[in-house]
């Protein structure tokens, strides 16, 4: 330093951000550069690596010609399109899962629902999936309202909107409503 005078040092904070759109994994490394005020060469750098993390993020959601209020008759079998988007930003080996059906007192019931397991694949970032699951309403239920859950989960665990560790990306609620059946023999 000129003069004699003493070495300074001064701590300097950073703040990277990502694109929105930033693939996860290695990014690529920065380099920062420091001037001192009036001199024109670099005083000092340091290159620092960059790793993006991987967030899940899956869209779930059924056909919107057929929507989530559905009105059925005992014994009737539904195809119910649906389709599953990798809105995060790596792959993820996403999975798609009856969580339950209630009826309009909250009491879990039982009912035939057909989800394609075996068929759902490895989506990319920005890809989607569509298929059938197959809903069976039951030959002797009463009628009235029931409720139908559906969740589309990711292969790992990440935070949801509470912070808390979940794989459940997405829900899809249907309110179905089983119509009166006469059918005397």
């Amino acid at each position: 330093i000129p003069g004699g005078a003493d070495k300074v040092t001064k701590r300097v904070t950073v703040h990277i951000c990502a694109p929105t759109n930033a693939t996860a994994g290695l990014g690529p490394a920065l380099t920062l550069k420091g001037y001192l005020d009036g001199y024109p060469r670099i005083s000092d750098s340091v290159i620092l690596s960059t790793n993006v993390v991987h967030v899940y993020d899956l869209d779930a959601g059924i056909d919107p010609d057929i929507g989530t209020e559905l009105n059925v008759n005992p014994g009737q079998q539904i195809v119910l399109p649906f389709t599953v988007t990798n809105d995060g930003n790596g792959p993820d080996r996403f999975d798609f899962r009856l969580a339950r059906v209630t009826d309009a007192f909250g009491v879990d019931v039982i009912w035939d629902i057909d989800i394609p397991r075996e068929t759902l694949q490895d989506l990319s970032p920005d890809t989607y999936q569509a298929f059938d699951v197959l809903m069976n309403v039951p030959d002797r239920v009463q009628a009235g309202e029931y409720t139908v859950v559906l969740q589309a989960f990711s292969e790992e665990t990440y935070p949801d909107a509470s912070g808390r560790e979940t794989r459940v990306r997405d829900t899809v609620v249907l309110l179905v409503t089983v119509d009166e059946f006469h059918d005397m023999q």
